[in-house]
């Protein structure tokens, strides 16, 4: 599987309700996920009243994808990859089936912001360093982040996530944390929000709502 998740997830998300009132009434759906040069562009799609189907790109700076290295896949210089016991930045782009490291750039042994455990319980008690630091428990598939005082369960890797969309890990994300604003969004204002297990895509129906009233619910 092509395993991705977002390690500013909250605020991606953020940011993609923030961009939405310009969709109300509209059923939109989110078509791609393209990350280059630190950008997250976000493709919306949506048929509008003359029945022609339409796009619209955000940008959204937060979020840097993590991916799962597997054989084949192509990574482009910059991506961050996850290999055995380490973490990686690609330096030369690369579909390799076997892992090359003359490609790659170790950054996360023993004292880069990142690191890798066998499981949560080889977490350490604490952190004196003031950097925000992020663990990936390998057994658990699961991404644990220090917030200064304790580990906090973040991201965990869904195995049952396919490839049937292009991006359906960053979808899921997406889908999940607005799914729990959703009693804020919905309350009188006709905002619909569904997850197709399939596609692995989520849908967003806005109706009479702008984005200066999402901004308003997201914050209170």
């Amino acid at each position: 599987m092509d395993a991705v998740t977002y390690a500013l997830c909250k605020g991606y998300v953020r940011k993609t309700i923030d961009g939405l009132g310009y969709l109300k009434g509209k059923n939109c759906t989110i078509e791609s996920i393209v990350h280059q040069d630190g950008v997250n562009r976000v493709t919306f799609k949506w048929t509008g009243d003359s029945g022609t189907v339409e796009t619209r790109v955000m940008e959204v700076y937060d979020g840097t994808p993590i991916y799962v290295w597997e054989a084949g896949n192509t990574y482009k210089y910059g991506d961050l990859a996850i290999y055995e016991s380490a973490f990686y930045r690609c330096i030369v782009e690369n579909s390799d089936s076997t892992f090359d490291d003359t490609k790659w750039n170790e950054i996360g042994s023993p004292d880069g912001n990142y690191d890798i455990v066998r499981n949560k319980d080889y977490l350490p008690m604490r952190f004196t360093s003031a950097d925000r630091k992020m663990y990936f428990a390998y057994e658990e598939n699961c991404f644990y982040f220090w917030n200064g005082t304790t580990w906090q369960e973040k991201f965990k890797v869904d195995d049952e996530i396919n490839d049937t969309s292009t991006n359906p890990v960053q979808n899921k994300v997406i889908y999940d944390a607005l799914d729990k604003k959703q009693d804020k969004l919905t309350a009188g204002l006709g905002v619909t929000i569904e997850y197709d297990s399939e596609t692995h895509l989520t849908t967003i129906d806005v109706n009479n709502i702008s984005s200066e009233e999402l901004e308003d619910m997201w914050n209170n």
